[in-house]
C-alpha cells in the first residue's frame, strides 16, 4: 500500500504512519524511510523512545535501525517522535526524547539524508530543529483532513488505538479453559509403540485442526465470539506443542501444497522434510516466494487465537504462528506483538527467535522484497 504514497507535506507523512503502523504510536520512536529521488514512502520502523535513549543499549539499536531502512532502499528519511505529553513550541524536547534524537542523528551519520525530524504530543505536533528545539505548534487535528487520511477512510482502513490491540484475542470462561485443559491432557502424544503410534495421532490431530478452519469459513463472526468446542481448542493446542503437528498446520497455511502436510504427519513423514522447507522458503525466499492467501489465513488465523484463548498461559506455537502470518501478510507491528508473547511463554521457541530475528533486522518477507525490488 504504501509504496505508492509519496507524502509532499510533514502532515501527509504524519497521518500516513498510524495507517501503515495499524495502531497509534505511543512514546515511540518511527523512522520512515524514503526511496528514490521521488521520496516514496518506504519501510515504517517502530521502538520505544526509552530503548533508543538506553545509555549502553541505544546507540546500537539506532545503528540497527538505520541499516534496515538502507536495506529496504531508503536513501532519507524523517524521524518522528512520539511522546504522552503535552508539547509547546519554543521549547526543548524533554531529556529522554533528546537521548533518542541524538542517538539517531549519530547512527545516521552520512548513511542517509535526514528529511526532517517531527515531534508529536498529546495534541499538537511540531517540526524539530537541529539543536532540538520545537517549532510553532500545530494541531494534531490538523491530520485527520488530509487526503491520506481521506483515502485510508475510503478504503475502510482501520487505526488501533494501542499496539496492544495488535493482539487481541477472544475472552472466554474459565470453565471453556477448564474443558480445553482436560481435552488436551487426554490428546497427549502417545509413546511411538502405543496402538495407532504418533503417526496415527499426528494425523488425528491435523483432522482437528482443518475441521476447525473449516468451520471458521462457514461463520465469519467466528473472530469476536467462542465458536466450536472447547475440546477441540484444547486438543489442537496439545497438538501444536510437537512441532511436526505445528509444521504441518504451517504447510496448510500456504496455497497449493495439497495434502503435503498429511503425508508429512504419517509415519514416514520425515522423508518429506525438504517439503516443508520449501514452503518456509516461499514465505522468506524472495527468489521463490508467493504471496499470501488472506482467504486461507484468516480462518486459521480465527483458530490460532481461539487456541490462545483457551490454553492456560497462551500457547507459544499458536503465537508464534499469528506472528509469523502476519509478518508474512506485511502487518510487522503486529507480528512483533504476537511472537514477544510466545516468547514469554517460552524463551527459547526457535521458530518464535527467527520471526523476532527478522522484524529486528526489518526484513521483510520474500513477496514483499521482490514486489519492492521490482519497483526500483
Amino acid at each position: 500500500m504504501t509504496n505508492t504514497i509519496r507524502a509532499s507535506e510533514p502532515c501527509e507523512l504524519l497521518a500516513l504512519v498510524p495507517y501503515q503502523l495499524g495502531f497509534v504510536p505511543r512514546d515511540s520512536v518511527v523512522l520512515v524511510g524514503l526511496r528514490g529521488p521521488r521520496r516514496r514512502v518506504g519501510m515504517m520502523i517502530r521502538t520505544d523512545v526509552a530503548d533508543v535513549a538506553h545509555p549502553f543499549d541505544g546507540p546500537q539499536l539506532a545503528r540497527n535501525l538505520v541499516a534496515a531502512a538502507a536495506r529496504d532502499g531508503a536513501s532519507s528519511v524523517v524521524v518522528v517522535l512520539y511522546r504522552e505529553q503535552d508539547l509547546r513550541g519554543g521549547e526543548h524536547l524533554d531529556a529522554e526524547a533528546t537521548e533518542a534524537f541524538d542517538a539517531l542523528l549519530e547512527a545516521l551519520g552520512d548513511a542517509l539524508e535526514i528529511r526532517g525530524v517531527v515531534a508529536v504530543g498529546t495534541r499538537t505536533y511540531h517540526e524539530v530543529e537541529p539543536d532540538g528545539t520545537l517549532s510553532t505548534a500545530r494541531p494534531l487535528a490538523d491530520l485527520e483532513s488530509t487526503a491520506v487520511g481521506a483515502r485510508m477512510v475510503f478504503d475502510g482502513v482501520a487505526v488501533l488505538a494501542d499496539r496492544d490491540d495488535l493482539g487481541r484475542v477472544p475472552v472466554v470462561t474459565a470453565a471453556h479453559r477448564r474443558a480445553a485443559a482436560r481435552a488436551a491432557r487426554e490428546h497427549a502424544l502417545p509413546l511411538p509403540d502405543a496402538e495407532g503410534g504418533s503417526g496415527g495421532w499426528r494425523a488425528r490431530s491435523l483432522a482437528e485442526w482443518r475441521g476447525a478452519v473449516r468451520a471458521a469459513q462457514r461463520d465469519a463472526s467466528a473472530p469476536g465470539t467462542v465458536r466450536g468446542r472447547p475440546t477441540r481448542y484444547g486438543r489442537i493446542g496439545e497438538a501444536l506443542e510437537d512441532k511436526r503437528v505445528r509444521d504441518a498446520v504451517l504447510v496448510t497455511l500456504v496455497p497449493g501444497t495439497g495434502d503435503v502436510a498429511e503425508i508429512f504427519c504419517g509415519s514416514d513423514g520425515r522423508e518429506r522434510t525438504e517439503d516443508v522447507g520449501f514452503v518456509v522458503r516461499v514465505i522468506v525466499d524472495p527468489e521463490v516466494a508467493i504471496a499470501p492467501d488472506t482467504a486461507l489465513l484468516e480462518p486459521a488465523r480465527v483458530v490460532l487465537r481461539q487456541v490462545v484463548a483457551h490454553r492456560d498461559n497462551g500457547s507459544a506455537p499458536a503465537l508464534t504462528l499469528l506472528g509469523l502470518t502476519a509478518w508474512w501478510t506485511g502487518h510487522g507491528a503486529e507480528a512483533a506483538v504476537w511472537v514477544d508473547r510466545a516468547l514469554e511463554v517460552d524463551p527459547f521457541h526457535s521458530l518464535a527467535r527467527l520471526v523476532r530475528e527478522a522484524l529486528d533486522a526489518g526484513l521483510p518477507p520474500g513477496w514483499v522484497r521482490r514486489a519492492r525490488d521490482a519497483g526500483r
